[in-house]
């Protein structure tokens, strides 16, 4: 037992031997009090665009026992020196200098670099989506894309979304409401007064597919065809079923296209446009319009009502001749509603210059179809037709 301690002591004599010894062959090592440039990178002077190149830096490290060392830029993570921006960063024109920090010390030191973007040139590269316009549209530029020329030949593609954040402004700007002078929009990059013109085209009438064309009138927030619909194709290019006679008329089903002139008659149907079943009427209107719902009827009905006109808004809406009577509208609105009067479900033509019947895309039931009355002696009425009766049909833009 005895000899079991003697053996520990001198184990532990030992061991603070060993301690002692280590101390005195191995002090305290120096640390970084100082950190600066010895040699900046090679490159310094960047366009806009182009990436952060740090080869060549030197920066020198100054410790507390006055010793110092120089660290090469491709030796800095051995030495835990790190750089903000990163190596390689492509850089913006905020970019002004590079941080230059020793992790363990917390030392840093700050190498300037300059950007330029001395844009020389800019280039439509990619056009907006949307090029084409009704007057009372917005300005729509997504997709739109410019390229940035700089005075090093370097280029930069730049984003619609991005515009701002490059210093490009537009005039006329986005969402700004189209009318028949606007037909150009400017893109401006600030900074270098350079610009570049994109243009865009104010579409004045609409042409169907039969090349009909049509005026057409803002209303409120919609914009609306101002003629009763033409064409014997669907907006997809498929003829419709031209049904003359009563007898196959009466024999169509609530669900069968097809669409007729007043008495079979060309000049009722340049004056009145064409009659269409329900199911036809949803499928004819051109590309880029569609036939107003339930809804969109009565937005229409709700703003002229609260426009400050006192009348009956079937008076705002009727053309100002060609009605029963003499009793034609004011057409404050240039909707130019003519009255094309019906064909019912037997095949019978009836009601022509007193009253405009006209289609709504919302179904009231299997059978029946919502839909817009203005009689040549009363107001806007809603009713319901069996689907297919053939009636007029307007047109309201997407």
């Amino acid at each position: 037992m005895r000899k079991i301690k003697i053996r520990q002591f001198l184990i532990i004599i030992f061991c603070l031997f060993l301690l002692i010894s280590c101390q005195k062959d191995d002090p305290k090592l120096a640390e970084v009090n100082n950190l600066k440039v010895k040699r900046a990178s090679t490159k310094i002077n960047y366009y806009e665009g182009e990436v952060l190149d740090l080869s060549g830096l030197i920066v020198t490290l100054t410790l507390d026992n006055n010793e110092t060392e120089d660290v090469a830029f491709e030796e800095f993570a051995s030495k835990e020196i790190s750089c903000n921006p990163l190596n390689k960063t492509v850089l913006d024109e905020f970019s002004e200098e590079v941080i230059i920090t020793h992790a363990c010390s917390g030392n840093n030191v700050i190498q300037s670099i300059s950007v330029s973007n001395n844009v020389t040139e800019i280039n439509i590269k990619t056009l907006p989506t949307k090029v084409d316009y009704y007057i009372g549209e917005v300005l729509d530029l997504k997709g739109l894309i410019v390229t940035l020329i700089m005075d090093n030949d370097a280029s930069k593609d730049i984003l619609f979304s991005d515009f701002s954040n490059a210093g490009l402004t537009c005039f006329p700007f986005n969402e700004k409401e189209i009318d028949s002078t606007l037909t150009t929009v400017t893109i401006t990059h600030d900074t270098s007064g350079k610009n570049v013109t994109q243009i865009i085209n104010v579409l004045t009438d609409l042409t169907d597919l039969d090349g009909n064309t049509y005026s057409y009138t803002k209303i409120g927030n919609q914009i609306w065809m101002a003629e009763n619909l033409k064409t014997t194709h669907y907006g997809a290019g498929a003829e419709i079923t031209l049904v003359e006679s009563e007898g196959a008329w009466e024999n169509l089903s609530y669900s069968d296209k097809a669409y007729c002139l007043y008495d079979n008659s060309s000049d009722n149907g340049n004056t009145y446009g064409l009659l269409y079943t329900w199911a036809a009427a949803k499928l004819a209107c051109p590309d880029g319009w569609h036939l107003p719902s339930e809804a969109e009827w009565m937005e229409l009905i709700d703003y002229v009502s609260n426009d400050g006109y006192t009348g009956m808004v079937g008076t705002a809406l009727k053309s100002t001749s060609g009605w029963n009577n003499g009793d034609n509208g004011i057409d404050n609105y240039s909707f130019n509603a003519k009255p094309g009067g019906e064909r019912d479900y037997r095949g019978i033509f009836w009601s022509l210059v007193r009253y405009a019947h006209f289609w709504s895309a919302t179904a009231y039931s299997s059978d029946r179809s919502w839909n817009y009355q203005l009689y040549y002696n009363s107001d806007v009425i809603t009713s319901m037709a069996q689907k297919n009766h053939g009636l007029s049909v307007r047109c309201i833009r997407d």
